[in-house]
């Protein structure tokens, strides 16, 4: 019973980290197009992807993430059992901050070996040496994105609600039947619409992820691929570097840094690159090259 537990968490898992690959993959395919180009096939080229030579990748990080859910668990379960011990709670606490760190470095990581063909434990790696290179704190890709749309589904699902349970109350007559037949029908309404907004919600939220990531290895290589993306980001709290978007004389956008040493080491290009450009082994072709 428990294997089988273990066996639908693990799979629940891969099918989650399976959308965050495919939608990353397409959203890097838009983010890095040359200017006036749509890619196209990149949804049939991310699935080949995810179900290639990154399907290990990912059944590694389900695997790791519900491992770290297992450890969640019995960190809840002992906190649940000392409620009365201070230090129990404090480890407790500690030890979820850790849990949960390691989680969103797991989700980036499956983010990043979607845009560079890297493999797990290289994007995870290569994602915290980003960020911290480029000065990007995460908190506010982490919480406020999903509060906000967690907010707005459960008012747009609680409005479908009421009409719902309105409109089938008047259609019913109005009477006592009608009113617990309609309170019925509204509850469904709510219920269906949090399930459909709460998904839509999370392709946006991996669409955010996805393009964060992206936004920062911009940053790393002092480019602006997107220059509306760059004006978004540079006004938020968690943009600390001093850099700015600055126009070339051939009237293409880069970074400019008061402290050029700042920057990184050479990334693995990013799917789509230009054309004839040289790639890892293991990182993606180009779209002219597809």
């Amino acid at each position: 019973m428990a294997w089988a537990a273990v066996t639908l968490s693990w799979t629940s898992l891969l099918a989650f980290t399976i959308k965050v690959f495919v939608i990353s993959g397409v959203t890097a395919q838009w983010y890095f197009a040359p200017a006036n180009q749509t890619p196209r096939g990149s949804l049939r080229r991310s699935i080949g992807h995810a179900l290639g030579p990154q399907f290990g990748s990912l059944a590694l990080a389900a695997w790791l993430l519900n491992l770290l859910n297992t450890l969640k668990q019995m960190a809840e379960n002992a906190r649940q059992e000392n409620r009365n011990n201070l230090f129990v709670q404090i480890l407790v606490s500690c030890l979820q901050f850790l849990i949960t760190v390691l989680e969103y470095i797991t989700k980036f990581g499956v983010v990043r070996i979607a845009i560079t063909g890297e493999e797990l434990m290289d994007g995870c790696r290569a994602t915290v040496d980003l960020l911290r290179r480029n000065l990007l704190d995460t908190v506010g890709v982490w919480w406020f994105p999903g509060m906000i749309l967690q907010v707005t589904a459960l008012l747009l699902s609680g409005v479908w609600g009421l009409v719902v349970w309105g409109f089938t109350y008047n259609y019913w007559g109005g009477t006592k039947v009608a009113l617990s037949s309609s309170i019925a029908m509204g509850l469904l309404a709510f219920l269906f619409g949090i399930l459909t907004i709460g998904f839509i919600n999370s392709i946006l939220l991996n669409i955010v992820d996805a393009v964060y990531i992206c936004f920062a290895m911009d940053r790393d290589a002092h480019a602006c691929t997107r220059l509306e993306v760059h004006e978004v980001y540079s006004v938020l709290p968690s943009n600390k570097g001093p850099m700015g978007v600055v126009e070339q004389p051939d009237g293409e956008y880069a970074f400019g840094s008061a402290a050029a040493d700042t920057a990184g080491p050479a990334a693995p290009h990013p799917y789509p690159s230009p054309a004839g450009a040289a790639h890892r082994p293991g990182a993606y072709p180009s779209i002219a090259r597809v």
